[in-house]
């Protein structure tokens, strides 16, 4: 008879494995692999717009980086089909596609991409 504790850890190691690896459609007919490590650099509402399909639909997103953004950092970006717009230290603003978010998620350099939001004047 296996123990309360050895099946629980049995269902947490499953879980991980299960979440290791996931599987997103962003355009309908590429699909890309996303793990858990890249998820977690991801705003939910982020996750949840590249899931849906969306052609070549264009995302304003908010990404803050490890350090700040120098020449070759917004050469890679750029290289990845990122439109940079501010900078500002290791936070910069930009436009990207489904598949250029998968894409800097991948960057050693990029911590945390989130969708930009717009700001009503107080």
């Amino acid at each position: 008879m296996i123990s309360f504790l050895a099946c629980t850890a049995l269902l947490a190691i499953a879980n991980s494995c299960i979440e290791s690896k996931t599987t997103v459609s962003h355009t309908g007919t590429h699909e890309e692999q996303v793990d858990l490590s890249m998820r977690r650099k991801f705003d939910p509402q982020i996750l949840i717009k590249i899931e849906q399909p969306s052609g070549n639909k264009q995302f304003n997103v908010i990404v803050r980086t490890t350090t700040p953004i120098d020449a070759s950092h917004k050469a890679l970006l750029e290289q990845k089909g990122i439109e940079i717009g501010s900078i500002h230290g290791d936070i910069f603003t930009a436009i990207v596609s489904a598949k250029s978010l998968i894409e800097i998620s991948k960057l050693d350099f990029v911590v945390y991409i989130e969708m930009a939001k717009k700001m009503r004047p107080r």
